[in-house]
């Protein structure tokens, strides 16, 4: 029944705008479940910002400040189906409670309860402060900030450090639940569902959880293996009924689009012109002809999904969709919820009155090309413009990461980044390319 997960100081920012959200607040959340409608219910127990964790850890010792360190720690506290409806506040109350005994209320920093979900529940974010005595340091790093302590505190050792590792240790989280029922049930007196099925764990050894972990993860791979096997075989049969041969698609990169193209609409073509496109018009109609290339021919690599599920390298070139007019989340949501400066880059963006934006992660060495995809005609004028941003930029030794656009109803982005042969990681929904090559099928059909 309680979740725990770590934050570090890049993650904070965008913990505290989902916990402490608010009703037409205008921030974009990946979570599909919530109601807006709902959101007025929400209610805190104690409500802070980033400042009061920044404020909090200036005045604790930190051995190792590094990117990566946990200054924040999360408990997700679900309310068991058993508490009776009148009791819902003092169980989060209770819960409360409890984690002021074991963590101390001067470090917890925020705990509200989200009634605009599925089920109600309560986020208490801390920050994991050991206090008593410290270990003897020995790395030259935590020796380092012990002297620069001291230094600024006239000469007195610290009594509390940031240590989330040695508070919040397994040790902890194998006796945790059942002293929270035991506590619950004192407060509400009434015993409560707080060792379910799914919490149980909390009393079992580590091996044991171990291994259930491993089971399941091994589960998850096989669904998965099962998944990718269902889709290469799609992916072939599809290609088949083209006549292009298994050799001719590579291992596993997927096929260009694949689709009737001799009914696009020459209004766009006139369009390209108009805006001083660089390609020929014979060119123009050589790209439309062509049902397929070989993925092993290009730079252009095709994979099924999105680029929210890859592994992008640290100096990548990464196109994210934004909206211009119409309000709608970015199809790369899930990319810049991971992240917090891509978040702000985006709102940014967003804000701005340019059809494209380039902006440096803080975070890495990757470039974010933000676009605005409105309509088809709005995307095909930006892609034209990212075509020659892309020319501007210094793309040698670095691999461009985009999706098929929904709006770009010629396929413009592949083309420009195979004309341009730029190393690209593209990415396409195989069941929609599948979609589009019946359809043309049929249509065919039917003239015949």
């Amino acid at each position: 029944m309680a979740q725990f997960s770590k934050y570090s100081p890049a993650s904070i920012g965008r913990l505290f705008l989902h916990n402490n959200r608010m009703q037409n607040d205008g921030v974009v959340h990946s979570n599909e479940s919530i109601d807006n409608e709902r959101t007025y219910q929400n209610y805190h127990f104690k409500k802070g910002t980033p400042e009061d964790v920044k404020e909090r850890l200036s005045e604790v010792f930190i051995a190792k400040k590094r990117n990566n360190t946990t200054v924040v720690g999360e408990f997700v506290v679900t309310l068991p189906k058993d508490v009776k409806d009148e009791d819902e506040r003092d169980f989060f109350q209770a819960v409360y409670d409890f984690y002021c005994n074991d963590l101390g209320e001067e470090n917890i920093v925020n705990a509200v309860v989200h009634k605009d979900e599925t089920t109600p529940h309560m986020h208490l974010d801390f920050v994991p402060v050991l206090k008593g005595e410290q270990p003897q340091f020995t790395s030259n790093e935590c020796l380092k900030s012990l002297e620069d302590w001291k230094a600024n505190h006239g000469g007195e050792m610290p009594t509390e450090r940031i240590c989330c590792k040695d508070l919040i240790s397994r040790k902890y989280l194998s006796t945790m639940h059942q002293r929270l029922s035991d506590y619950v049930q004192s407060y509400l007196g009434y015993k409560t569902e707080i060792l379910n099925g799914a919490t149980n764990g909390g009393n079992k050894t580590v091996l044991q959880m171990k291994v259930e972990s491993l089971k399941k993860q091994i589960g998850q791979m096989e669904e998965q293996k099962e998944h990718l096997a269902k889709e290469l075989n799609s992916m072939l049969t599809v290609a088949k009924n083209y006549g292009i041969e298994k050799n001719d698609i590579g291992i596993y990169p997927l096929l260009q689009r694949i689709a009737d193209l001799e009914n696009q609409n020459d209004v766009l073509k006139s369009l390209i012109t108009r805006q001083g496109y660089s390609w020929k018009k014979d060119e123009l109609v050589a790209m439309q002809a062509k049902k397929y290339v070989p993925a092993k021919a290009t730079p252009v690599n095709f994979y099924s999904g999105s680029l929210v599920d890859a592994e992008i390298e640290d100096d990548a070139i990464v196109i994210i969709e934004l909206p211009n007019q119409t309000p709608r989340p970015s199809p790369q949501q899930k990319f810049l919820d991971e992240d917090m400066d891509s978040e702000r880059q985006a709102l940014f963006a967003r804000s701005s009155s340019r059809p494209i934006t380039v902006r440096p992660s803080r975070t890495s060495k990757r470039s974010l090309v933000f676009i605005k995809t409105d309509s088809p005609k709005e995307t095909m004028e930006n892609l034209i413009l990212l075509e020659h941003q892309l020319k501007a930029m210094d793309c040698k030794g670095r691999r461009v990461y985009m999706d098929k656009m929904e709006t770009d109803e010629y396929d413009l982005a592949r083309a420009i980044l195979e004309k341009n042969h730029i190393e690209a990681s593209y990415f396409i929904h195989l069941e929609d390319e599948k979609e589009k090559a019946n359809d043309s099928q049929e249509q065919a059909q039917e003239k015949a």
